[in-house]
């Protein structure tokens, strides 16, 4: 109501509109930090993995190794989310191009889990209990393969039913390897999840979308699926915010 009356160009609007916005974690872009473990807990998931602890090129790089399964995970340690208040994640990122490697970023009820929340991507099934994540998995080839097609997945329901409304990666103007990636995923009241990469929208889940008062952590994991070669993924910007009001009051 407030938007329709003031107008979203009028500045005592976004001031206000700011107030009801309450960051979760950030990381900024091409800045000097540590990693802050108070809010978000980076882990190697088991012992094949390896991170670099302080990021002093603005650059979080997770090593998930060269042993099948080896996996990093990026999570929140205290603060969660809280699906009632809309969260949002934001995050721009770098894939290596190798083969089998899976990466997933959005929400996950855990901090944790084996081989992330997908199995696999092709024919999804799931690790976590309840989550919305987009998935690229290079070592699924009937589902793009290693072009670096994503899905987008929760925890009864993929849009990628036989790779028909998957996303190529020529079609989001993005070179593995080289291009960073920009992926948005919100989660609403509604029980809804959209995702957004590249600022291309990408689609919009309405059935198994964790339920209203879930208490969610953001998610980044990569994982390596055959121990071919090591894998690397890169955050370059994260970015987790929801709003201060309780949408279902």
């Amino acid at each position: 109501a407030l938007r329709r009356a003031m107008g979203p160009d009028n500045v005592v609007f976004q001031f206000l509109e700011s107030l009801a916005i309450q960051d979760v974690c950030v990381l900024i872009d091409d800045d000097f930090f540590e990693l802050d473990t108070g809010r978000l807990l980076f882990t190697n998931g088991d012992a094949n993995g390896s991170l670099v602890t302080d990021a002093q090129t603005g650059e979080v790089t997770f090593n998930c190794g060269a042993d099948e399964d080896g996996q990093l995970v990026c999570a929140a340690n205290t603060q969660r989310v809280d699906v009632d208040y809309r969260p949002v994640i934001l995050t721009r990122m770098k894939h290596d191009v190798i083969s089998n490697v899976k990466t997933e970023v959005g929400f996950c009820v855990e901090t944790d889990v084996d081989d992330g929340a997908v199995n696999v991507k092709v024919t999804p099934s799931s690790n976590s209990t309840d989550y919305a994540v987009l998935c690229r998995d290079s070592d699924d080839t009937a589902s793009g393969g290693d072009t670096g097609t994503f899905a987008f997945h929760s925890d009864n329901q993929s849009d990628d039913a036989d790779g028909a409304q998957s996303v190529e990666a020529s079609g989001t103007g993005v070179t593995l390897g080289t291009d960073y990636i920009t992926y948005m995923i919100t989660l609403n009241e509604q029980q809804e999840a959209r995702a957004w990469i590249n600022g291309q929208f990408f689609n919009v889940l309405r059935l198994g979308v964790p339920d209203g008062g879930t208490l969610l952590s953001p998610w980044i994991n990569v994982t390596d699926r055959d121990g071919a070669a090591t894998a690397q993924l890169t955050i370059d910007y994260l970015k987790v915010w929801q709003e201060r009001v309780d949408r279902t009051a």
